[in-house]
């Protein structure tokens, strides 16, 4: 999983404009909504179709219980 000074970097050249002050979550949302994509990170219980996604293992690695959206996009990654 990237770095948030990497996901950053990722952000500024998908030109979105606040990244400072946001939660990881919320930067890799944003990220997947600049690239076309779903912004689903973090909002799978413990699967997804998106197996290519750059995402996945720390989207997973959050707690069970939410509902899996994942894959509704193309893959982030």
């Amino acid at each position: 999983m990237p770095k948030m000074s990497q996901i950053r970097e990722m952000a500024k050249r998908l030109c979105v404009k606040t990244t400072f002050g946001l939660a990881k979550t919320e930067l890799v949302r944003k990220v997947q909504t600049a690239e076309g994509n779903h912004p689903c990170f973090r909002t799978a219980g413990n699967t997804c179709s998106q197996t290519n996604c750059l995402w996945i293992e720390d989207c997973l690695a959050m707690p069970a219980g939410n509902e899996a959206i994942c894959g509704q996009g193309k893959a982030a990654g």
